[in-house]
């Protein structure tokens, strides 16, 4: 998927968006279940997320640090 995708913003910005539309209510909560990092400015997080309709979902992230901040570089929700 990485590879796919190198740099892509706006398949990023899409699979984002689509992912909040389809929850159909406002994120309330988040839980990082796991981190797995493959090199020192990339990282995989698992997360658990809570909408407030009471929908549940978990998504795995790439986060890339860059300038000290660390960002989405890729997403997949299952």
């Amino acid at each position: 998927m990485l590879a796919q995708l190198m740099g892509d913003e706006r398949w990023i910005t899409q699979s984002m968006s689509n992912f909040t539309h389809r929850t159909d209510g406002d994120l309330v909560e988040f839980n990082i279940s796991h981190e797995q990092e493959l090199e020192d400015d990339m990282t995989i997080v698992y997360a658990d997320f809570t909408f407030n309709n009471g929908r549940r979902e978990t998504a795995e992230l790439a986060m890339i640090n860059e300038d000290g901040a660390w960002k989405v570089f890729a997403f997949k929700s299952y």
